[in-house]
């Protein structure tokens, strides 16, 4: 009560805390700043927080709300929980896996999390494990743990191959790439193909006469990585290596091909 009480008297402007503490006349500083309605974002999911703590679930649903309304992706979370669970007000599991999906697509793992756990009670474990994994990858323990309760989501892969092709001026031949998902053909070709052709100027740098150059590489994040380049001049395959480093990632994925390079 002392502590909330200083805290009203700071949001009043006041420097020093009071001599004793007085009687109570407003309500305690959470419920002040609801009723001046002076709160947003995520300082309506830290007084929704406080009020939950303090056993008082409808005002706790309404600051979440309000947060929420306010880009507070943590308060869409919190309020998902509610709405789910149906505390401080009426359930709707509808609006609470709405409010979730939001929240995870801003990447708080609170959201993704919620959204995953209401998924998996529906038995859509698949996309449940989506969640789950994105919430632990964003750091959120209890997501991992809630991994191993739904089956992993099947892989899916697309292969294709692609024998010549010109891309930016770069030639390019016997191009093979495993895809997880997306495009294939000649449209997938292009795509991944651009990841070699964005360092055609330094990697024709690498020699003085025409060479044929293998590369291979995995497309995931925003740049390509586990560059491999296989030529039997040492310096060339020093040169193209450190030409392609940095290369951006195109479709996830593993490939490999072989570069044409003339100087």
């Amino acid at each position: 009560m002392k502590r909330l009480a200083l805290a009203l008297l700071v949001a009043c402007g006041s420097k020093e805390p009071p001599a004793k503490e007085p009687e109570p006349t407003k309500p305690a500083a959470s419920g002040w700043i609801l009723r001046d309605d002076q709160c947003s974002g995520d300082d309506c999911y830290a007084i929704g927080i406080r009020l939950s703590d303090e056993e008082k679930p409808a005002d706790a649903r309404k600051a979440f709300a309000r947060g929420c309304d306010t880009q507070s992706f943590k308060a869409c979370s919190a309020l998902a929980l509610m709405l789910a669970n149906g505390e401080g007000g009426p359930k709707d599991e509808n609006k609470a896996l709405a409010l979730a999906e939001k929240s995870c697509g801003a990447d708080d793992p609170g959201g993704c999390l919620m959204h995953g756990l209401i998924l998996r009670n529906r038995k859509e474990s698949a996309a449940a494990a989506n969640d789950f994994d994105k919430a632990c990858r964003l750091g959120l323990k209890a997501a991992c743990k809630e991994k191993g309760t739904v089956a992993p989501p099947p892989e899916q892969s697309t292969s294709f191959t692609a024998d010549e092709m010109t891309l930016e001026g770069l030639s390019i031949a016997k191009l093979e790439c495993k895809l997880e998902g997306g495009a294939s053909g000649l449209l997938g070709a292009l795509v991944v193909g651009k990841t070699l052709s964005s360092r055609r100027v330094e990697m024709t740098k690498c020699t003085k006469k025409p060479a044929d150059v293998k590369v291979s590489w995995t497309n995931a994040g925003q740049t390509a990585s586990d560059i491999v380049v296989d030529s039997p001049d040492a310096k060339v395959k020093a040169c193209v290596e450190k030409a392609l480093e940095g290369a951006p990632a195109t479709a996830p994925g593993k490939c490999s091909a072989t570069v044409r390079l003339k100087p």
